[in-house]
């Protein structure tokens, strides 16, 4: 599996990737900008990502903005919807306004920081990433 994690913080950058390196190669941008210059180039080059992890939290683009964009370029890409990417919000905003909004904007899952690997692995095998 190839992963793409978009964070501002390193230390849970860092958390994430080790937890993810389990499953496949990770990938680590600390902006949405680079998040979606990321994504595209792996589109064009035909090795897309099938999970993107995004933190909601980050200064000039945010998380919501950054799924947002994806999503749009998304639709470009698989114009039929085969292959979409599986999309988790991983933020320490725990509160209901921002949890619809992230589904809303198309996440998959919303995993809550701090987190645990048992919650990680959960969250993977309910989108049907592992088994």
């Amino acid at each position: 599996m190839k992963i793409l994690i978009c964070d501002d913080h390193d230390t849970s950058r860092i958390v994430l990737s080790k937890y993810l390196a389990r499953y496949g190669t990770c990938t680590l941008v600390d902006n949405g900008a680079e998040a979606i210059t990321t994504y595209a180039a792996a589109q064009r080059s035909g090795e897309p990502f099938s999970l993107v992890c995004i933190d909601i939290l980050m200064p000039h683009m945010d998380g919501f903005n950054t799924l947002r964009s994806i999503r749009e370029l998304e639709k470009a890409f698989l114009p039929n919807g085969a292959d979409k990417l599986k999309v988790i919000m991983v933020t320490a905003l725990d509160d209901t306004d921002n949890i619809h909004q992230a589904y809303s904007l198309g996440c998959d899952a919303y995993l809550m920081k701090p987190y645990t690997l048992q919650q990680v692995d959960d969250t993977l095998k309910t989108l049907g990433l592992i088994t």
